[in-house]
């Protein structure tokens, strides 16, 4: 997501602008300006952890895995 934002942020002089040197203000406007990219961003999180936890080498519950979760995704 980081490197998402940093593309649609540019800095006065026209270049890019890396999130880690912006304000904290600067950073809730980029969010706000594209909440699709900070969903997607948090969809993916989501599926990365549910893969982690079902997966039967990595999962930190060994030997227990999750075989079925229900996700459910909104838009307003």
């Amino acid at each position: 997501m980081r490197r998402t934002l940093e593309r649609l942020w540019v800095g006065p002089d026209g270049t890019p602008r890396p999130v880690s040197e912006m304000m904290a203000w600067e950073r809730v406007e980029l969010v706000n300006e594209d909440p699709v990219a900070c969903a997607m961003y948090i969809n993916r999180i989501f599926d990365v952890i549910m893969n982690v936890l079902a997966d039967r080498n990595c999962s930190p519950f060994r030997p227990y895995v999750i075989r079925d979760y229900f996700k459910r995704v909104e838009f307003q």
